[in-house]
C-alpha cells in the first residue's frame, strides 16, 4: 500500500470543493456579450496635451526674455575710470596687498628682492 493510497483509505478520497455547474462554459460568450452595455464606436481625438506643451513653451520664453531683458536694464552702468600712469611713482598705482601677493607667489622674502636689485 502506497501513501497515498493509504491516505485516500484514512481521510478519504480527494474530491474537489469547487465546481463548475454543467454546461456553464458553452455559452460564456454570449451571455457576457449580452450583459455589456453598448458602446460607440467614433473616437474623439485630444490635442490638449499638444496646446498645453507649446502653451508651456511660449511662457517659458516670454520669462527668459523678460529675465534678461530686466538684467540688462537694471545693471549698473560704471563707466571704467582710466588709470593715470605716472613714471615718476609706478608702485603707487598698485596697492600694497597686491605686491604682497606677488611676492608671496614667487616666494621671495626681503634678501631675495635686496640682493635682485643689488645686482642690476
Amino acid at each position: 500500500m502506497t501513501n497515498e493510497e493509504y491516505l485516500n483509505q484514512r481521510l478519504g478520497s480527494p474530491r474537489n470543493a469547487f465546481k463548475v455547474p454543467d454546461g456553464y462554459f458553452d455559452n460564456f460568450t454570449q451571455d457576457l456579450m449580452a450583459k455589456l452595455p453598448e458602446q460607440s464606436t467614433a473616437i474623439r481625438l485630444q490635442r490638449k496635451p499638444v496646446v498645453r506643451m507649446w502653451m508651456y513653451a511660449a511662457a517659458s520664453a516670454v520669462i527668459a526674455v523678460f529675465t534678461v531683458s530686466a538684467y540688462f536694464l537694471f545693471q549698473e552702468q560704471e563707466a571704467p575710470q582710466p588709470q593715470q600712469f605716472s613714471e615718476a611713482t609706478p608702485a603707487a598705482v598698485y596697492s600694497d596687498s597686491y605686491i604682497d601677493e606677488a611676492m608671496n607667489y614667487a616666494m621671495m622674502d626681503n634678501h631675495d628682492i635686496y640682493a635682485a636689485l643689488y645686482s642690476e
